[in-house]
């Protein structure tokens, strides 16, 4: 299965990069964030279904997750979200 990033889930995947980057975590987080991803592509169906077919998959040891929809046979990433943002910012992302 193949995967694409809305053009806003891959800004805030870049400024999260920026950020732990600066914090000598970067590539940690790339690993974390590339292992989520392949989980995801293992097995769309397996993380809970939040509503209207949004989806979301933790980033192991980072407080984030991979917001993501299946749609015409791709997951399409709506979000890189950190946790501690306020609560379903990205949802007008699939509207």
């Amino acid at each position: 299965m193949k995967y694409k990033f809305l053009n806003a889930a891959l800004e805030e995947y870049w400024e999260a990069v920026d950020y732990h980057s600066s914090l000598k975590l970067e590539d940690d987080f790339l690993f974390e964030v590339n292992d989520a991803i392949s989980r995801i592509l293992e097995s769309p169906q397996l993380y809970a279904d939040l509503r209207k077919g949004f989806r979301k998959c933790p980033v192991h040891r980072f407080r984030y997750t991979i917001v993501y929809r299946i749609q015409d046979g791709a997951v399409v990433i709506y979000a890189v979200a950190h946790l501690h943002r306020r609560p379903n910012y990205w949802s007008r992302r699939g509207e």
